[in-house]
Protein backbone atom coordinates (compact mmCIF):
# COMPACT_ATOMS: atom_id res chain seq x y z
CA UNK A 1 0.00 0.00 0.00
CA UNK A 2 2.87 2.36 0.92
CA UNK A 3 4.28 1.77 -2.55
CA UNK A 4 1.45 2.59 -4.76
CA UNK A 5 0.84 6.20 -2.37
CA UNK A 6 4.57 6.96 -3.27
CA UNK A 7 4.15 5.89 -6.81
CA UNK A 8 0.46 7.80 -7.20
CA UNK A 9 2.70 10.91 -5.48
CA UNK A 10 5.77 10.40 -7.84
CA UNK A 11 3.02 9.85 -10.33
CA UNK A 12 1.47 13.68 -9.76
CA UNK A 13 4.66 15.14 -9.04
CA UNK A 14 5.31 14.64 -12.58
CA UNK A 15 2.49 15.47 -14.53
CA UNK A 16 2.85 18.66 -12.64
CA UNK A 17 6.23 19.50 -13.61
CA UNK A 18 5.36 18.38 -17.83
CA UNK A 19 2.52 20.73 -16.89
CA UNK A 20 4.59 23.60 -16.22
CA UNK A 21 6.91 23.32 -18.43
CA UNK A 22 4.67 23.01 -21.29
CA UNK A 23 2.83 26.39 -20.38
CA UNK A 24 6.32 28.06 -20.23
CA UNK A 25 7.13 26.68 -23.52
CA UNK A 26 3.63 28.05 -24.96
CA UNK A 27 4.87 31.37 -23.78
CA UNK A 28 7.54 31.26 -25.60
CA UNK A 29 5.99 30.51 -28.89
CA UNK A 30 3.49 33.23 -28.34
CA UNK A 31 6.02 35.39 -27.91
CA UNK A 32 8.25 33.66 -30.70
CA UNK A 33 5.27 34.38 -33.24
CA UNK A 34 4.78 38.16 -31.94
CA UNK A 35 8.29 38.49 -32.62
CA UNK A 36 7.95 37.24 -36.21
CA UNK A 37 5.38 39.16 -37.06
CA UNK A 38 6.70 42.26 -35.88
CA UNK A 39 10.04 41.78 -38.26
CA UNK A 40 8.06 41.24 -40.82
CA UNK A 41 5.74 44.61 -40.74
CA UNK A 42 9.04 46.28 -39.77
CA UNK A 43 10.65 45.05 -43.69
CA UNK A 44 7.37 45.40 -45.48
CA UNK A 45 6.63 49.00 -43.70
CA UNK A 46 10.37 50.19 -42.88
CA UNK A 47 12.14 48.71 -46.12
CA UNK A 48 9.96 47.30 -48.95
CA UNK A 49 8.28 50.76 -49.34
CA UNK A 50 11.09 52.89 -49.82
CA UNK A 51 11.28 54.50 -53.47
CA UNK A 52 13.97 57.35 -53.31
CA UNK A 53 17.15 57.93 -51.19
CA UNK A 54 15.61 58.49 -47.90
CA UNK A 55 17.80 60.34 -44.73
CA UNK A 56 20.09 58.85 -43.18
CA UNK A 57 18.81 59.36 -39.46
CA UNK A 58 15.66 57.50 -40.29
CA UNK A 59 17.48 54.75 -42.48
CA UNK A 60 19.48 54.42 -39.25
CA UNK A 61 16.55 54.00 -37.02
CA UNK A 62 14.49 51.70 -38.55
CA UNK A 63 17.84 49.61 -39.28
CA UNK A 64 18.66 49.87 -35.29
CA UNK A 65 14.80 48.62 -35.20
CA UNK A 66 15.04 46.07 -37.03
CA UNK A 67 18.47 44.97 -35.48
CA UNK A 68 17.04 44.85 -32.10
CA UNK A 69 13.80 43.20 -32.76
CA UNK A 70 15.83 40.25 -34.57
CA UNK A 71 18.16 39.78 -31.52
CA UNK A 72 15.18 39.72 -29.36
CA UNK A 73 13.90 37.05 -31.55
CA UNK A 74 17.22 34.73 -31.77
CA UNK A 75 16.88 35.27 -27.73
CA UNK A 76 13.70 34.07 -27.74
CA UNK A 77 14.22 30.51 -29.68
CA UNK A 78 17.16 29.49 -27.69
CA UNK A 79 15.34 29.76 -25.11
CA UNK A 80 12.64 27.56 -26.63
CA UNK A 81 15.47 25.28 -27.48
CA UNK A 82 16.20 25.28 -23.93
CA UNK A 83 12.87 24.50 -22.52
CA UNK A 84 12.08 21.63 -24.70
CA UNK A 85 15.68 19.58 -23.95
CA UNK A 86 14.34 20.02 -20.12
CA UNK A 87 11.44 18.27 -21.45
CA UNK A 88 12.99 15.91 -22.92
CA UNK A 89 15.49 15.02 -20.17
CA UNK A 90 12.64 15.24 -17.55
CA UNK A 91 10.83 12.75 -19.68
CA UNK A 92 13.22 10.40 -20.32
CA UNK A 93 13.94 10.47 -16.36
CA UNK A 94 10.26 9.47 -16.13
CA UNK A 95 10.74 6.61 -18.43
CA UNK A 96 13.85 5.25 -16.72
CA UNK A 97 11.49 5.26 -12.98
CA UNK A 98 8.54 3.70 -15.30
CA UNK A 99 10.69 0.72 -16.68
CA UNK A 100 12.05 0.59 -13.33
CA UNK A 101 8.60 0.04 -11.59
CA UNK A 102 7.55 -2.33 -14.65
CA UNK A 103 11.02 -4.84 -14.07
CA UNK A 104 9.97 -4.74 -10.80
CA UNK A 105 6.16 -5.80 -11.24
CA UNK A 106 7.52 -8.10 -14.21
CA UNK A 107 9.50 -9.93 -11.29
CA UNK A 108 6.39 -10.02 -9.05
CA UNK A 109 4.12 -11.53 -11.87
CA UNK A 110 6.47 -13.89 -12.46
CA UNK A 111 6.80 -14.61 -9.07
CA UNK A 112 3.25 -14.60 -8.37
CA UNK A 113 3.00 -16.80 -11.81
CA UNK A 114 5.34 -19.52 -10.34
CA UNK A 115 3.78 -19.43 -7.00
CA UNK A 116 0.66 -19.98 -9.16
CA UNK A 117 1.49 -22.72 -11.30
CA UNK A 118 2.61 -25.04 -8.46
CA UNK A 119 -0.86 -24.54 -6.81
CA UNK A 120 -2.75 -24.59 -10.23
CA UNK A 121 -4.54 -28.12 -9.59
CA UNK A 122 -8.06 -27.96 -9.07
CA UNK A 123 -7.91 -29.85 -5.69
CA UNK A 124 -5.42 -26.98 -4.19
CA UNK A 125 -7.31 -24.40 -5.08
CA UNK A 126 -10.28 -26.29 -3.40
CA UNK A 127 -8.12 -26.85 -0.52
CA UNK A 128 -7.19 -23.18 -0.28
CA UNK A 129 -11.05 -22.47 -0.41
CA UNK A 130 -11.97 -25.04 1.85
CA UNK A 131 -10.04 -24.52 4.47
CA UNK A 132 -11.77 -21.79 5.39
CA UNK A 133 -13.28 -21.34 9.04
CA UNK A 134 -16.68 -20.29 7.61
CA UNK A 135 -18.42 -19.53 4.78
CA UNK A 136 -17.99 -16.19 4.52
CA UNK A 137 -14.07 -16.60 4.77
CA UNK A 138 -14.19 -18.43 1.54
CA UNK A 139 -16.18 -16.42 -0.40
CA UNK A 140 -13.67 -13.38 0.87
CA UNK A 141 -10.83 -15.20 -0.04
CA UNK A 142 -12.06 -16.25 -3.42
CA UNK A 143 -12.95 -12.47 -4.29
CA UNK A 144 -9.49 -11.55 -3.14
CA UNK A 145 -7.95 -13.76 -5.39
CA UNK A 146 -10.09 -12.87 -8.32
CA UNK A 147 -9.12 -8.95 -7.26
CA UNK A 148 -5.55 -9.76 -6.46
CA UNK A 149 -4.74 -10.67 -10.40
CA UNK A 150 -6.86 -8.16 -11.61
CA UNK A 151 -5.21 -5.72 -9.95
CA UNK A 152 -1.55 -6.88 -11.16
CA UNK A 153 -3.22 -7.65 -14.77
CA UNK A 154 -4.77 -3.70 -14.52
CA UNK A 155 -1.59 -2.46 -13.15
CA UNK A 156 1.12 -4.06 -15.86
CA UNK A 157 -1.34 -2.60 -18.22
CA UNK A 158 -1.83 1.05 -16.78
CA UNK A 159 1.76 1.29 -16.91
CA UNK A 160 2.60 0.14 -19.94
CA UNK A 161 -0.15 2.76 -21.66
CA UNK A 162 1.25 5.37 -19.64
CA UNK A 163 5.04 4.47 -21.25
CA UNK A 164 3.83 4.18 -24.49
CA UNK A 165 2.47 7.82 -23.21
CA UNK A 166 5.32 9.16 -22.53
CA UNK A 167 7.36 7.97 -25.98
CA UNK A 168 5.06 9.74 -28.22
CA UNK A 169 5.94 13.03 -25.85
CA UNK A 170 9.14 12.29 -26.44
CA UNK A 171 8.89 11.55 -29.84
CA UNK A 172 6.71 14.68 -30.37
CA UNK A 173 9.17 16.86 -28.44
CA UNK A 174 12.14 14.95 -30.19
CA UNK A 175 10.79 16.23 -33.84
CA UNK A 176 10.04 19.82 -31.88
CA UNK A 177 13.59 20.08 -31.15
CA UNK A 178 14.77 19.42 -34.68
CA UNK A 179 12.21 22.00 -35.76
CA UNK A 180 13.82 24.40 -33.89
CA UNK A 181 17.33 23.27 -34.50
CA UNK A 182 16.55 24.58 -37.89
CA UNK A 183 15.04 27.45 -36.85
CA UNK A 184 18.11 28.72 -34.72
CA UNK A 185 20.25 27.53 -37.89
CA UNK A 186 18.21 30.14 -39.80
CA UNK A 187 18.46 32.74 -37.24
CA UNK A 188 22.20 31.85 -37.45
CA UNK A 189 22.12 32.45 -41.24
CA UNK A 190 19.90 35.87 -40.39
CA UNK A 191 22.73 36.67 -37.74
CA UNK A 192 25.01 36.91 -41.01
CA UNK A 193 22.51 39.15 -41.96
CA UNK A 194 22.47 41.20 -39.06
CA UNK A 195 26.31 41.43 -39.20
CA UNK A 196 25.61 42.92 -42.19
CA UNK A 197 23.19 45.23 -41.49
CA UNK A 198 25.51 46.42 -38.28
CA UNK A 199 28.24 47.15 -41.00
CA UNK A 200 25.38 49.26 -42.84
CA UNK A 201 24.54 50.86 -39.53
CA UNK A 202 28.28 51.24 -39.08
CA UNK A 203 28.61 53.14 -42.69
CA UNK A 204 25.40 55.26 -41.86
CA UNK A 205 26.95 56.78 -38.64
CA UNK A 206 30.08 57.48 -40.26
CA UNK A 207 28.75 59.40 -43.31
CA UNK A 208 25.82 60.85 -40.40
CA UNK A 209 29.29 62.16 -38.26
CA UNK A 210 30.52 63.75 -41.30
CA UNK A 211 27.62 65.92 -41.83
CA UNK A 212 26.57 65.89 -38.62
CA UNK A 213 25.83 69.82 -38.61
CA UNK A 214 23.48 69.42 -41.15
CA UNK A 215 21.56 66.65 -39.84
CA UNK A 216 21.44 67.89 -36.62
CA UNK A 217 19.93 71.09 -38.16
CA UNK A 218 17.21 68.90 -40.38
CA UNK A 219 16.36 67.21 -37.03
CA UNK A 220 16.22 70.00 -34.86
CA UNK A 221 13.80 71.57 -37.55
CA UNK A 222 11.61 68.69 -37.41
CA UNK A 223 11.79 68.43 -33.94
CA UNK A 224 10.53 71.87 -34.05
CA UNK A 225 7.60 71.50 -36.60
CA UNK A 226 6.36 68.75 -34.19
CA UNK A 227 6.60 71.14 -31.13
CA UNK A 228 4.38 73.51 -33.29
CA UNK A 229 1.68 71.04 -34.35
CA UNK A 230 1.10 69.52 -30.42
CA UNK A 231 1.35 73.84 -29.48
CA UNK A 232 -1.18 74.86 -31.98
CA UNK A 233 -3.35 71.75 -30.72
CA UNK A 234 -2.60 72.53 -27.25
CA UNK A 235 -3.96 76.25 -27.85
CA UNK A 236 -6.72 74.41 -29.90
CA UNK A 237 -7.96 72.38 -27.22
CA UNK A 238 -7.88 75.27 -24.16
CA UNK A 239 -9.90 77.67 -26.88
CA UNK A 240 -12.37 74.51 -27.58
CA UNK A 241 -12.57 73.81 -23.52
CA UNK A 242 -13.30 77.59 -22.77
CA UNK A 243 -16.34 77.73 -26.13
CA UNK A 244 -17.46 74.28 -24.62
CA UNK A 245 -18.02 75.78 -21.04
CA UNK A 246 -18.82 79.13 -21.73
CA UNK A 247 -21.50 77.33 -23.55
CA UNK A 248 -23.27 75.48 -21.23
CA UNK A 249 -22.70 78.01 -18.24
CA UNK A 250 -25.10 80.54 -20.02
CA UNK A 251 -27.45 77.48 -21.15
CA UNK A 252 -27.00 77.17 -17.03
CA UNK A 253 -27.50 81.05 -16.37
CA UNK A 254 -31.12 80.91 -18.75
CA UNK A 255 -32.69 78.17 -17.29
CA UNK A 256 -31.97 79.67 -13.62
CA UNK A 257 -33.14 83.09 -15.28
CA UNK A 258 -35.73 81.45 -16.39
CA UNK A 259 -36.77 79.74 -13.73
CA UNK A 260 -36.69 82.55 -11.27
CA UNK A 261 -38.80 84.81 -13.59
CA UNK A 262 -41.72 82.08 -13.32
CA UNK A 263 -41.27 82.54 -9.24
CA UNK A 264 -41.65 86.04 -9.37
CA UNK A 265 -44.66 86.33 -11.87
CA UNK A 266 -46.30 83.95 -9.91
CA UNK A 267 -45.75 85.35 -6.90
CA UNK A 268 -46.98 88.50 -8.03
CA UNK A 269 -50.45 87.10 -9.37
CA UNK A 270 -50.87 85.60 -6.03
CA UNK A 271 -50.44 89.33 -4.52
CA UNK A 272 -52.54 91.05 -7.39
CA UNK A 273 -55.47 87.97 -6.82
CA UNK A 274 -55.34 88.87 -3.25
CA UNK A 275 -56.18 92.32 -3.66
CA UNK A 276 -59.16 91.74 -5.87
CA UNK A 277 -60.21 89.36 -2.98
CA UNK A 278 -60.04 91.63 -0.52
CA UNK A 279 -61.69 94.93 -2.07
CA UNK A 280 -64.75 92.68 -3.37
CA UNK A 281 -65.69 91.71 0.54
CA UNK A 282 -68.12 93.93 1.68
CA UNK A 283 -67.57 94.02 5.46
CA UNK A 284 -65.08 96.64 6.43
CA UNK A 285 -63.44 94.05 9.06
CA UNK A 286 -63.15 91.13 6.65
CA UNK A 287 -61.57 93.69 4.21
CA UNK A 288 -59.08 94.93 6.45
CA UNK A 289 -57.81 91.24 7.31
CA UNK A 290 -58.05 90.09 3.79
CA UNK A 291 -56.46 93.54 2.92
CA UNK A 292 -53.73 92.59 5.98
CA UNK A 293 -52.36 89.08 4.35
CA UNK A 294 -52.19 91.02 1.29
CA UNK A 295 -49.57 93.15 2.62
CA UNK A 296 -48.04 90.39 4.71
CA UNK A 297 -47.82 87.97 1.50
CA UNK A 298 -46.53 91.54 -0.86
CA UNK A 299 -43.82 91.90 2.32
CA UNK A 300 -42.88 87.52 1.91
CA UNK A 301 -42.86 88.30 -1.71
CA UNK A 302 -40.07 91.04 -1.45
CA UNK A 303 -38.09 89.24 1.01
CA UNK A 304 -38.24 86.25 -1.10
CA UNK A 305 -37.26 88.37 -4.10
CA UNK A 306 -34.51 89.65 -2.57
CA UNK A 307 -33.00 86.08 -0.88
CA UNK A 308 -33.37 85.28 -4.66
CA UNK A 309 -31.37 87.50 -5.81
CA UNK A 310 -28.94 87.18 -3.48
CA UNK A 311 -28.73 83.67 -3.90
CA UNK A 312 -28.19 84.19 -7.63
CA UNK A 313 -25.56 86.77 -7.06
CA UNK A 314 -23.63 83.86 -5.01
CA UNK A 315 -24.18 81.37 -7.60
CA UNK A 316 -23.06 84.08 -9.64
CA UNK A 317 -19.92 84.75 -7.66
CA UNK A 318 -19.31 80.59 -7.05
CA UNK A 319 -19.20 80.41 -11.00
CA UNK A 320 -16.68 82.65 -11.68
CA UNK A 321 -14.57 80.83 -9.26
CA UNK A 322 -15.78 77.51 -10.73
CA UNK A 323 -15.05 78.79 -14.43
CA UNK A 324 -11.19 79.87 -12.74
CA UNK A 325 -11.39 76.56 -11.03
CA UNK A 326 -11.66 74.42 -14.59
CA UNK A 327 -10.23 76.80 -17.31
CA UNK A 328 -8.44 73.95 -18.42
CA UNK A 329 -11.04 71.13 -17.84
CA UNK A 330 -14.36 70.32 -19.83
CA UNK A 331 -17.40 70.78 -17.68
CA UNK A 332 -19.21 67.70 -18.14
CA UNK A 333 -23.16 66.97 -17.89
CA UNK A 334 -24.29 63.62 -16.77
CA UNK A 335 -24.41 61.94 -20.47
CA UNK A 336 -20.82 63.33 -20.78
CA UNK A 337 -19.91 61.70 -17.25
CA UNK A 338 -21.32 58.61 -18.19
CA UNK A 339 -19.14 58.37 -21.41
CA UNK A 340 -15.96 59.35 -19.09
CA UNK A 341 -16.72 56.31 -17.07
CA UNK A 342 -17.00 53.98 -20.20
CA UNK A 343 -13.48 55.43 -21.68
CA UNK A 344 -11.97 55.07 -18.32
CA UNK A 345 -12.94 51.60 -18.27
CA UNK A 346 -11.67 49.99 -21.48
CA UNK A 347 -8.18 51.60 -20.74
CA UNK A 348 -5.55 49.28 -22.11
CA UNK A 349 -8.07 47.76 -24.15
CA UNK A 350 -8.67 50.40 -26.91
CA UNK A 351 -8.71 49.84 -30.64
CA UNK A 352 -5.34 50.69 -32.19
CA UNK A 353 -6.18 53.58 -34.40
CA UNK A 354 -4.55 52.22 -37.44
CA UNK A 355 -2.69 48.67 -37.79
CA UNK A 356 1.25 48.82 -37.75
CA UNK A 357 4.55 49.61 -35.67
CA UNK A 358 5.26 51.82 -33.41
CA UNK A 359 8.83 53.86 -34.45
CA UNK A 360 8.60 56.16 -32.15
CA UNK A 361 7.05 56.06 -28.13
CA UNK A 362 6.02 58.18 -26.06
CA UNK A 363 7.83 60.81 -24.34
CA UNK A 364 10.93 62.07 -23.63
CA UNK A 365 14.22 59.99 -25.17
CA UNK A 366 17.46 60.34 -25.58
CA UNK A 367 18.33 60.53 -29.50
CA UNK A 368 20.10 57.16 -30.49
CA UNK A 369 23.14 58.62 -32.63
CA UNK A 370 23.55 62.62 -31.09
CA UNK A 371 24.23 62.67 -27.34
CA UNK A 372 22.80 65.53 -25.66
CA UNK A 373 19.51 65.65 -27.75
CA UNK A 374 16.38 64.70 -26.45
CA UNK A 375 13.14 64.21 -28.56
CA UNK A 376 9.60 64.77 -26.66
CA UNK A 377 7.46 62.67 -28.61
CA UNK A 378 3.53 64.13 -27.49
CA UNK A 379 2.23 60.65 -28.73
CA UNK A 380 3.18 57.31 -30.65
CA UNK A 381 4.27 57.16 -33.94
CA UNK A 382 2.76 54.69 -35.72
CA UNK A 383 4.04 53.08 -39.34
CA UNK A 384 1.01 51.55 -41.06
CA UNK A 385 0.13 50.66 -45.15
CA UNK A 386 -0.39 53.13 -48.05
CA UNK A 387 -3.79 54.13 -48.23
CA UNK A 388 -4.54 53.51 -44.68
CA UNK A 389 -7.62 55.02 -42.78
CA UNK A 390 -7.11 56.37 -39.61
CA UNK A 391 -10.12 54.93 -36.86
CA UNK A 392 -11.80 56.12 -33.70
CA UNK A 393 -10.85 54.62 -30.70
CA UNK A 394 -14.13 55.67 -29.30
CA UNK A 395 -16.91 56.80 -29.29
CA UNK A 396 -16.91 60.51 -29.47
CA UNK A 397 -17.93 63.93 -31.29
CA UNK A 398 -15.23 65.41 -33.61
CA UNK A 399 -14.09 68.62 -31.79
CA UNK A 400 -12.13 70.00 -34.26
CA UNK A 401 -10.08 69.53 -37.67
CA UNK A 402 -6.34 71.80 -37.95
CA UNK A 403 -5.05 72.23 -41.04
CA UNK A 404 -0.84 71.71 -40.98
CA UNK A 405 1.67 72.29 -43.21
CA UNK A 406 2.03 70.86 -46.84
CA UNK A 407 -1.93 70.44 -46.54
CA UNK A 408 -1.38 67.89 -44.28
CA UNK A 409 -4.46 67.42 -41.16
CA UNK A 410 -5.54 67.01 -38.02
CA UNK A 411 -8.24 65.89 -36.20
CA UNK A 412 -9.86 65.87 -33.00
CA UNK A 413 -12.21 63.72 -31.02
CA UNK A 414 -13.63 64.58 -28.03
CA UNK A 415 -14.68 61.10 -25.55
CA UNK A 416 -16.36 63.29 -22.44
CA UNK A 417 -12.79 65.26 -21.00
CA UNK A 418 -10.70 62.96 -23.17
CA UNK A 419 -9.22 63.63 -26.60
CA UNK A 420 -7.74 62.02 -28.88
CA UNK A 421 -5.80 63.61 -31.70
CA UNK A 422 -4.96 61.70 -35.28
CA UNK A 423 -1.94 63.85 -36.50
CA UNK A 424 -0.73 63.73 -41.04
CA UNK A 425 -4.05 63.14 -42.84
CA UNK A 426 -3.89 64.00 -46.20
CA UNK A 427 -7.77 63.72 -46.47
CA UNK A 428 -10.33 64.05 -43.99
CA UNK A 429 -13.72 62.10 -43.75
CA UNK A 430 -15.46 63.99 -40.59
CA UNK A 431 -16.47 67.23 -40.10
CA UNK A 432 -17.08 69.22 -36.78
CA UNK A 433 -19.55 68.35 -34.48
CA UNK A 434 -19.64 65.02 -36.39
CA UNK A 435 -21.13 62.49 -34.02
CA UNK A 436 -18.49 59.61 -33.99
CA UNK A 437 -18.47 55.37 -32.97
CA UNK A 438 -15.81 53.37 -32.29
CA UNK A 439 -14.01 52.38 -35.64
CA UNK A 440 -15.20 54.91 -37.50
CA UNK A 441 -13.03 56.60 -40.24
CA UNK A 442 -11.80 59.62 -39.52
CA UNK A 443 -9.05 60.00 -42.60
CA UNK A 444 -6.87 58.69 -44.78
CA UNK A 445 -2.94 58.64 -43.27
CA UNK A 446 -0.43 60.63 -45.69
CA UNK A 447 2.33 59.23 -47.15
CA UNK A 448 5.52 60.54 -47.83
CA UNK A 449 6.80 60.68 -51.33
CA UNK A 450 10.34 60.75 -50.42
CA UNK A 451 10.25 57.99 -47.97
CA UNK A 452 8.01 56.00 -48.90
CA UNK A 453 6.13 55.79 -45.03
CA UNK A 454 2.91 56.13 -44.12
CA UNK A 455 2.95 57.77 -40.56
CA UNK A 456 0.38 58.59 -38.11
CA UNK A 457 1.31 60.96 -35.09
CA UNK A 458 -1.49 59.47 -32.28
CA UNK A 459 -1.89 61.86 -29.80
CA UNK A 460 -3.82 61.08 -26.25
CA UNK A 461 -5.25 64.47 -24.16
CA UNK A 462 -7.31 64.37 -20.83
CA UNK A 463 -8.38 67.98 -20.93
CA UNK A 464 -5.05 69.66 -21.80
CA UNK A 465 -2.87 67.07 -19.81
CA UNK A 466 -1.07 64.36 -22.20
CA UNK A 467 -1.27 60.96 -21.81
CA UNK A 468 0.85 57.82 -23.28
CA UNK A 469 -1.58 56.59 -25.66
CA UNK A 470 0.35 52.62 -25.04
CA UNK A 471 -1.36 52.60 -21.34
CA UNK A 472 -4.78 52.54 -23.49
CA UNK A 473 -4.88 50.98 -26.40
CA UNK A 474 -4.39 46.84 -26.37
CA UNK A 475 -1.40 45.07 -26.36
CA UNK A 476 -0.39 42.96 -29.49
Amino acid sequence: MKKIVLYLSFLCFVLWSFSSFSQERKTLERKHKKLKNEIKQINHLLFETKKEKGDALDDLKDLTQKIDTRAQLIKVIELESQKISKEINNNQKQLNSYNKQLKSLKEAYTNMVVKTYKSRSLQSKTMFLLSSESFYQAYKRLKYMQQYNEYRKNQGLAIIVKLNEIKKINNALIQKKKKKEVLISDEKSQKSAIETDKKNQETLVTKIKGAEKKYKQNLRSKIKEEKQITARIDKLILREIAKANRKKRAIAKAKALAKAKRRKKARLKAITDARKRANKLADKKEREIALQKARELAETTKKEITAANKKAKEKELASKNEKKKTANSFVLDADEKKLLHNFEQNKGNLPWPVKGIITRKYGVQPHPTFSGININSPGLHIVTKVNTDAKSIFNGKVLAIQSQSGGKKSVLIQHANYISAYNNLEKVYVAKGTLIKTGDKIGRVFTNKISGKTKLLFVLFKDTAKLNPAKWIRKK
